[in-house]
C-alpha cells in the first residue's frame, strides 16, 4: 500500500541539494514538503590544502568520508578523476555510499544498521589498525571521535575538508508564514548544527517549533532537540523509507 501524507506539512531543514529527493518522495505522497535549509555547504577556506592531500592519496591505507556532501565535493569541487584503485575505502552510511558508486568508487566498506562514527568504529576491518595511514574526508569542524578513537588504536589519521557548512543568509519570513497558517505537521533534522540554526533563524517563534513533531536518523541529535526544549521527538531508523514510515504514522494520528 502506498503512504498517503495528504495534510501533512514537513520542513525540510537538509541543504537545498540533499533535500530534493526526499521532498520529491513526500509529493508524490500527497504530502507538502517545505524546503527551509539551515545548513549550506561551500568551498573550504583553503581548498590548496585539500588537493594537496588528494594528491598523496596513494599513500594512505583507508580513506573515510564521512557525508555524501564530502564526496560530492571532493570529487567536483576540489576535481579528484580517478579513485586510486588500492585505496581502501570506508562511508558512514548509506547515502555517502551511494555517492561514492557514483563516481565509480568500488568495494565501500559500510555499517548496516547505523550511521555514525560509532557504528564505522564498530565495523572488524577497524579493530587492528596500527600503523595504518588514514585520511578522513569531512566539513570543517564536527565530531572529534572517530579521529580520535582511530588514533588511539595506533593509526596515523588526518583531515582532508573538502568543503564548509554555513549558516544561509536566506530570508525566514516564509517559515514564520508556515507557522502562522499551521502548514508544518512534521520538522525533519539531520544534524545537532541545523538544529540549532533552525532556532536561531526561527527567532520569536522558536517556541512554536518545540511543539511540532521533530524526526531526526541520529539518536544524539534527538538527544539534542529534547535537551532544547522539543517535546515531541521521534528518532528514526536511517534512509528516507523509514522517515517515510515515520511520517505515515503521523498522517494516521499514531505520532
Amino acid at each position: 500500500m502506498s503512504v498517503d501524507l495528504r495534510g501533512i506539512g514537513v520542513l525540510i531543514t537538509r541543504p537545498a541539494a540533499q533535500a530534493q529527493r526526499v521532498a520529491h518522495s513526500i509529493r508524490a505522497a500527497a504530502g507538502e514538503p517545505l524546503l527551509f535549509p539551515t545548513i549550506e555547504i561551500v568551498a573550504p577556506d583553503n581548498p590548496l590544502a585539500a588537493r594537496q592531500i588528494l594528491a598523496t592519496l596513494e599513500n594512505f591505507d583507508w580513506a573515510i568520508f564521512i557525508s555524501a556532501n564530502a564526496v560530492e565535493k571532493t570529487f567536483s569541487l576540489l576535481g579528484l578523476s580517478v579513485w586510486p584503485e588500492k585505496l581502501a575505502v570506508a562511508a558512514i552510511g548509506a547515502a555517502t555510499a551511494e555517492a561514492l558508486h557514483g563516481y565509480n568508487v568500488k568495494n565501500i566498506v559500510s555499517p548496516k544498521n547505523s550511521f555514525d562514527s560509532e557504528a564505522l568504529l564498530a565495523l572488524p576491518e577497524f579493530q587492528s589498525i596500527k600503523n595504518s595511514r588514514i585520511v578522513i574526508f569531512r566539513g570543517l569542524g564536527g565530531r572529534e571521535t572517530l579521529k580520535q578513537t582511530l588514533t588511539q588504536r595506533g593509526a596515523g589519521v588526518i583531515y582532508c575538508e573538502s568543503y564548509r557548512r554555513i549558516k544561509p543568509a536566506a530570508p525566514t519570513a516564509p517559515l514564520h508564514q508556515w507557522l502562522e497558517q499551521k502548514k508544518i505537521q512534521a520538522i525533519d533534522v539531520m544534524s545537532g548544527e541545523s538544529l540549532a540554526n533552525l532556532l536561531e533563524l526561527a527567532g520569536d517563534s522558536a517556541s512554536r517549533l518545540k511543539t511540532i513533531p521533530l524526526i531526526t536518523h541520529h539518536p544524539r541529535v534527538a538527544q539534542i532537540a529534547q535537551n532544547r526544549g522539543f517535546t515531541r521527538v521521534t528518532p528514526c531508523a536511517p534512509g528516507d523509507e523509514a522517515l517515510m514510515a515515520i511520517l505515515e504514522s503521523l498522517s494516521l494520528g499514531k505520532l
